[in-house]
Parts: C-alpha cells; structure tokens; sequence
C-alpha cells in the first residue's frame, strides 16, 4: 500500500510540477529502509506527497482531518493513521497503533507541530506520539522542508501563502490558487538519524529531533 501511495505521490509531483532537490547522506537509498519515525517540519498539505515521494510511509494526521469533506476520503484512501488529538484518553491507543506499524517495519511520517504555519519559525513539537520510537526503538529521521521558488520567484512573504496553508485558509480556494501556478522548487534535507542514548526518553527525543530541524533551517535563512 505505501509503495502505491508513493507513486501516486511521484506522479502528483510531476502533475503539479514540483521540482524537488533531495539533500541526504550519500548513498542513502530510502526505499530499501523500514520501520522509521520520519520526522519532517510543517508548512502545508504538499508536504505529504513531497516527503512520500522520497519515503514510503503511513502518515499520521487527525481525526479532524479524517471528518473534513474531500481530505478525509483522500487521507483515508492512502493509508494514513488518524490520531484523536482533541482527548488524551486515546493516546495510549494511538501510540500502540503507530508503535505496532514501526514494529512490523512499516516507515511512520509523523508532523509533530500538530499544525501548519507560514514557515517564519518552527512549532514547538508536541512530544506524546514519540513514546511510539521509544517503545518500538525505531530510527528517528528528522527531515526538513524548504520551498524556494514559486513560479521562478523566490519564496517569501509575498508569495509563500500560495504554498503554505495555515490558520483560517480554506482548502478548496488555497487548491485553486496552487494549481494555478507554474511551477515550484521545494528543498527536502534528510538530517540524519536521531541515535537513542540508553535511558532515551520521549521527550528528550523530541527535543533532539526540533533542534536538529532548527539548525537546518537557522543555516539557510
């Protein structure tokens, strides 16, 4: 099921011609690897299938998406795992169900800002869903993503809410205008695994995985 959801993202990619440069260590191939926690930093819908496009993976998204009109269907129709973020009393469900995915050597795409911003500065990471790495031991890959043109213009304030798609913006109006673009040019920076440390905690592991993101996107303002 990833490996079809993944060339349906390659597809989309080329559809909407989203070029992408693809920053990793050398030698990496992403499609021989399983059961990573992929952890990419948050601007818009398109992360999905920019980051997909590289690794084959479920991704975990909320039950407010899964209950949207249209995004819910899709989100549904490519294996994507929903979390019920509005009540704690499921959390112990969700992290087996994503601990039981990693186990099985399924790569799980967590966005653990919980939400979309505008991309002037990263979120602070909600750390419950981590405890899944932790139980599972999974490698964590922190990735970050960084649009640079839209349509040959460098992204920026002017131009970026044609890609970045946040607060109140509504999907179907923000869609059109993205599909009236030309072209985007979208850098995506694997950083290299998150290594546990003995007594590795949630928390500690969240933490390393923002400031490795931090530190990427510090470097190319």
């Amino acid at each position: 099921m990833t490996r079809l959801v993944q060339l349906y993202s390659r597809s989309m990619l080329r559809f909407l011609d989203i070029r992408c440069q693809i920053d990793a260590p050398e030698g990496q191939n992403f499609d021989t690897h399983s059961g990573l926690l992929i952890i990419p930093n948050h601007i818009s819908y398109l992360d999905v299938i920019v980051v997909n496009a590289l690794f084959p993976a479920v991704f975990v998204t909320s039950r407010e998406i899964e209950e949207t009109p249209v995004l819910g269907q899709v989100t549904s129709g490519a294996g994507c795992a929903f979390v019920e973020r509005r009540h704690k009393q499921s959390l112990h469900r969700d992290i087996d169900q994503l601990s039981s995915l990693l186990n099985q050597g399924i790569n799980v795409a967590l966005f653990p800002e919980g939400t979309t911003s505008a991309g002037e500065q990263l979120l602070p990471f909600k750390k419950s869903l981590f405890e899944a790495a932790v139980r599972s031991r999974c490698q964590v890959v922190p990735v970050c993503i960084r649009y640079q043109t839209i349509d040959g213009q460098t992204f920026d304030a002017s131009n970026r809410d044609t890609i970045a798609w946040y607060g109140s913006m509504q999907f179907f109006p923000h869609l059109w205008q993205l599909m009236m673009t030309k072209s985007v040019e979208v850098r995506l920076s694997v950083l290299g695994e998150v290594a546990f440390r003995g007594h590795r905690s949630r928390k500690r592991l969240a933490d390393d995985a923002r400031a490795k993101i931090a530190e990427h996107l510090a470097t190319l303002t």
